[in-house]
This record gives C-alpha cells, sequence and structure tokens, in this order.
C-alpha cells in the first residue's frame, strides 16, 4: 500500500520511518507540494 507524507513531516519522523513501514509492510511517497517527490521502501519488500 502506497501512502504519502509531507517533506516536512518526513523530517521529523525519519528515524521511526523503518519501524513503521516494516510493520505495516508499506512504501512511503514524500510529497512536497502535494506532489510525489521520493519513494521510500523497506528493503525486504
Amino acid at each position: 500500500m502506497l501512502y504519502g507524507i509531507p517533506i516536512t513531516e518526513a523530517r521529523h519522523e525519519l528515524t521511526s520511518l523503518p519501524e513503521k513501514l516494516t510493520q505495516s509492510g508499506s512504501t512511503l511517497a514524500i510529497t512536497r507540494r502535494g506532489k510525489p517527490i521520493l519513494a521510500v521502501m523497506t528493503w525486504q519488500q
């Protein structure tokens, strides 16, 4: 499942993102002004 968060929020949550993504098994889209600019996923997908 793909979900997105703004880049400012991702900056604040950077250290907790690995655990969140591992638990949910999803991919994260980091957005800037509502448009996706980065994708973050676990190594083991």
